[in-house]
């Protein structure tokens, strides 16, 4: 499994235009043509979203780290970093270090901030430079 980790580190490394979806149909990654297997091309796939969901997590809880002193003011604050092992996976993948990195769920545990959320804007009667407030007043805070 580290060694999974460590290519597709290398490869969105060397381009970091790539995306999971790339690994389906993309000779250069190992498509469905390469080999003649269609399954490997779904397992470099599936190895590919898990690797870019790691990376999006990895990045959001060094944000949170980085701007401590913004939390519980400006943004929520974050209790803990949780990790859930997959019940269906056999005991024995869960002592394997690599492979229950890649078999467990990562998660933030955040401080609820009662109000409205971004999946609720922008609405159609929202003034104009609402947005352009919203963002500056995010921007200031940093």
């Amino acid at each position: 499994m580290d060694a999974f980790s460590l290519a597709l580190k290398r490869i969105y490394k060397i381009d970091p235009k790539t995306c999971a979806s790339d690994f389906l149909h993309n000779h250069r990654f190992g498509g469905a043509s390469f080999g003649g297997a269609e399954f490997d091309s779904m397992a470099r796939f599936e190895a590919a979203t898990w690797y870019e969901c790691d990376q999006h997590f990895k990045t959001e809880l060094k944000a949170y780290k980085k701007l401590k002193r913004l939390q519980g003011t400006r943004i929520p604050r974050l209790y803990a970093h949780v990790r859930i092992s997959h019940g269906d996976v056999p005991q024995a993948a869960r002592d394997d270090a690599p492979w229950d990195q890649f078999l467990c769920v990562h998660g933030l545990l955040l401080e609820d901030i009662p109000g409205p959320t971004l999946e609720d804007w922008p609405t159609p009667d929202m003034a104009p430079n609402m947005l352009k407030i919203v963002a500056q007043c995010a921007a200031e805070t940093i």
